[in-house]
């Protein structure tokens, strides 16, 4: 497993902010400030028409995350809104955090406030993919409790926090995965088609 720096992170990130900022830099609806600069931190501001987000680089004994933390807040809530958070633990490599980056950065891009919920809510379905980097769609404070046969079971979503949906199944069991790894059954994306709800979202 790759094994990065602080000052490694911290080059491919500021890498990807001059080409994430000449990409959109003519884009009506997003913004991108890199605001601190220091041998020690890196953060970048990003506004979106629908939020605002935060990435932070540097090396914090006392946190959660090895470098790199991002946060993105729903910019029309009155009380704080997480819609999205990443930070990378030891398991995540290099490559991976800039494709969480790009993940992230798309995903606030297309976010529309109540969309995740409007189109899920309520629907039947299955988890997809399971076993394949299950750290990378299901939330980390359900992965330890994750089985292995969850994947046959059929599960409802009953709501969604973040970029995950919150999912249960018959027996009562509730994990929060990303919605591209959650499959409907037919029946419920006919009616939601019908209703004109699903979009590319979250279609990379």
């Amino acid at each position: 497993m790759e094994s990065y720096t602080l000052e490694q992170v911290k080059q491919r990130v500021l890498e990807w902010y001059q080409v994430k900022h000449f990409e959109v830099q003519s884009h009506p609806d997003c913004k991108l400030e890199l605001s601190t600069n220091e041998s020690d931190i890196v953060i970048i501001h990003i506004t979106f028409k629908h939020c605002l987000a935060q990435i932070t680089i540097n090396d914090p004994s006392w946190a959660p995350y090895k470098y790199v933390y991002v946060e993105a807040l729903n910019s029309h809530s009155v009380e704080a809104q997480i819609i999205y958070f990443f930070y990378d633990i030891p398991e995540v490599e290099l490559d991976e955090v800039i494709e969480e980056l790009n993940y992230g950065f798309y995903l606030c891009l297309n976010y529309e406030p109540d969309k995740l919920r409007q189109e899920f809510i309520h629907k039947k379905g299955r988890i997809q993919s399971y076993g394949k980097r299950a750290e990378r769609f299901i939330h980390p404070n359900d992965l330890a409790g994750v089985k292995s046969q969850l994947w046959k079971d059929e599960f409802v979503c009953t709501g969604t926090q973040f970029q995950y949906l919150t999912v249960e199944n018959s027996s009562g069991y509730s994990l929060k995965l990303l919605p591209e790894h959650y499959e409907i059954n037919k029946i419920d994306m006919k009616d939601s088609k019908k209703q004109g709800l699903f979009s590319k979202i979250f279609k990379k």
